[in-house]
């Protein structure tokens, strides 16, 4: 509908702007991570990175646990789990991300601002903290 066409009209300027407030530097490796059923505008955000000519992937947080392999043809090679924390209206339990083993030089994390909390901080930063050399929280409107 139209939020979908303003979104996809201000995504090219939205990128740019994120790109330099979050200090995306050429040639870094970077990964946008959406959070739970935050997906959309971060895949955005990302693809719009990507034209712009970064190396970026895109990935989110899940609820569901799953078998990590660390085996190279298995699709889950590595996984970190956490604290929810959001409050979410399913009860509090914990959240996973998965193949990040990978060192990232730059993870952008996606929230809303109601997941823009301190549990945020001492839950899902601190469990991708080795995983990153850098973390921005990007938090979407």
């Amino acid at each position: 509908g139209d939020h979908h066409r303003v979104l996809a009209a201000a995504l090219p300027q939205v990128g740019s702007r994120l790109a330099h407030a979050a200090d995306l530097r050429p040639g870094e490796r970077t990964l946008v991570l959406g959070t739970e059923e935050l997906m959309t505008t971060p895949l955005r955000l990302a693809v719009a990175l990507a034209e712009a000519g970064h190396d970026v992937r895109f990935s989110t947080t899940t609820r569901s646990p799953a078998l990590v392999v660390d085996e190279p043809d298995y699709a889950l090679t590595s996984g970190i789990s956490f604290p929810d924390h959001d409050d979410p209206a399913d009860g509090p339990g914990p959240r996973f991300a998965y193949n990040l083993a990978r060192s990232w030089d730059h993870v952008l994390v996606a929230v809303d601002p109601p997941a823009d909390t301190a549990a945020l901080r001492t839950g899902l930063l601190a469990a991708l903290a080795p995983h990153a050399g850098r973390i921005t929280v990007v938090v979407t409107p």
